[in-house]
């Protein structure tokens, strides 16, 4: 079997975003929140491993869940002359955490997140306090597109569903294209269980599949020890 992933994982995000603090922001310190589940460590430890190769420090982190009191925690990390959180966590979270923060205060944090974060309540949160110190990563597609092929699914989505569709939406989308259209590319060809990489190397050929991306970019399977 094959699998299709149109996103980054978390390894790759992770990374992403350390590399941007490191070398766009110059926050070479931070605290990180994170998750407490398998998504929040995945994330936590791929921002951790890049952040210490680019000689960045973080100064504490901790695992929340979306009742931890976080009081405590926001004044501990802001007594720790830490101006920067790396915020791992469901977006109703961040929001909330957000919010504890400028009860306290505590409004000079700069909020760095992942695209994972995005909600309805994170951006109600962030207009109503008006907090600009908030950056977070994104996948690319944008329901504001206006490329036909963008238009065509936005229409579609809102006539069957009645709203905006949103990233993953969009994701789940491009998957089954992938899919589709490699069908459609390799009606004749006969893949074999030896030729992973032969299969690889076809979906590269595709071009024009989705509304999210312009190209898939090949991994060479790893091979087994």
């Amino acid at each position: 079997n094959n699998l299709f992933c149109v996103i980054p994982d978390a390894e790759v995000e992770g990374e992403y975003i350390s590399n941007y603090m490191i070398h766009n922001l110059n926050r070479k310190t931070c605290s990180v929140l994170w998750k407490n589940d398998d998504s929040g460590r995945g994330i936590f430890d791929s921002f951790k491993s890049s952040y210490a190769k680019s000689a960045g420090t973080i100064i504490s982190d901790f695992a929340v869940e979306n009742d931890t009191e976080m009081k405590s925690i926001l004044l501990n990390i802001y007594n720790s002359n830490v101006r920067t959180i790396f915020i791992a966590t469901n977006g109703e979270n961040v929001a909330r955490i957000i919010r504890q923060a400028y009860s306290l205060g505590l409004t000079d944090i700069l909020w760095v997140s992942f695209a994972a974060a995005e909600s309805p309540e994170l951006l109600e949160t962030l207009s109503a306090l008006q907090c600009t110190n908030f950056i977070m990563s994104s996948y690319s597609f944008n329901n504001m597109n206006v490329t036909p092929k963008t238009a065509q699914f936005v229409e579609s989505y809102k006539y069957k569903f009645n709203k905006m569709p949103q990233v993953y939406a969009a994701s789940c989308y491009d998957a089954l294209s992938l899919i589709n259209n490699y069908i459609h590319a390799s009606a004749t060809y006969v893949i074999e269980a030896s030729e992973g990489w032969t299969l690889n190397k076809r979906l590269v050929s595709l071009n024009d599949y989705g509304i999210e991306y312009k190209e898939v970019v090949a991994i060479e399977p790893q091979k087994q020890a």
